[in-house]
């Protein structure tokens, strides 16, 4: 859940508008800021320097669960009363905190400044534009062809179609990535499910096969004239394990087959 709030003051009818997740750390992380003069938004922390309040109260404005329209809603109330609060920035989550700044210019003239100070002492040569193969990015210095007439899998060596360098193939990148998940990479490595987790998960398995849950794979079968939903019900029946039941339905020597609408519509 993300909050849309208010900071508000008895001194004055300024207030700050701001998200978060956790009301509770944010109210204490802008009381902490201001009191230690360090808080972001130049405009609240000179007030706050000049007025020296002792109570700032948060008022919850919204609750949204989505964080982009928490976003939108955040903007909207923040230009809606752009002339009533303390923010600088017209966006969400900061966003442009220099062009509503008050010392804009000062700020400008800075960078600038520091820019030519550079280029001056050597530190940063002229921005001199360079185009197409002068320029050090150009296609990240090499022909696309070429990277694609080059490229093979680091594994197996088969000529891949890509425009990466060291990219796997599929079947060798299927195979790297299973590895990521065997033994120590496993995060169930070791652990073991205590009997209290397997029979409550047993006990789940058990309530959703009988309201009707079947697995996507599951495929229903006819032994010997009977019909059964799937191999493991039929393996229940005969009291034997699935493996056996899966044997006999490739085999020629027991009446054992997948169920066929069309051919055993009279069993179900």
């Amino acid at each position: 859940m993300h909050y849309i709030y208010k900071l508000v003051f008895k001194e004055t009818d300024m207030f700050y508008i701001g998200q978060t997740s956790n009301l509770d750390t944010r109210f204490d992380r802008h009381w902490t800021s201001l009191q230690k003069g360090t808080h972001h938004n130049l405009h609240m922390q000179r007030w706050y320097n000049k007025h020296l309040p002792k109570f700032m109260g948060m008022v919850v404005l919204d609750r949204i669960e989505d964080q982009g329209d928490c976003d939108l809603r955040e903007i909207e109330m923040i230009n809606e009363t752009y002339h009533e609060n303390f923010n600088i920035s017209k966006k969400a989550q900061g966003g442009d905190l220099v062009s509503y700044h008050p010392n804009r210019d000062a700020i400008a003239n800075k960078h600038s400044q520091n820019w030519l100070n550079q280029i001056i002492s050597g530190k940063r040569p002229p921005n001199e534009p360079k185009y197409g193969k002068e320029n050090p990015n150009y296609r990240h210095g090499k022909s696309s062809m070429e990277v694609l007439e080059k490229a093979t899998c680091p594994d197996c060596n088969t000529p891949i179609e890509t425009k990466v360098l060291g990219t796997r193939c599929k079947p060798c990148n299927s195979t790297y990535i299973s590895s990521l998940y065997e033994g120590e990479g496993n995060p169930f490595f070791g652990k073991h499910h205590s009997e209290k987790t397997c029979e409550i998960l047993r006990q789940k398995g058990k309530e959703r096969y009988q309201n009707g849950f079947r697995p996507k794979n599951s495929r229903a079968v006819v032994a010997e004239g009977v019909y059964y939903e799937s191999i493991s019900a039929c393996s229940r029946s005969y009291g034997c394990h699935s493996s056996l039941v899966t044997y006999r339905l490739k085999s020629s020597k027991w009446h054992f087959e997948y169920y066929d609408p069309d051919k055993h519509s009279k069993l179900k």
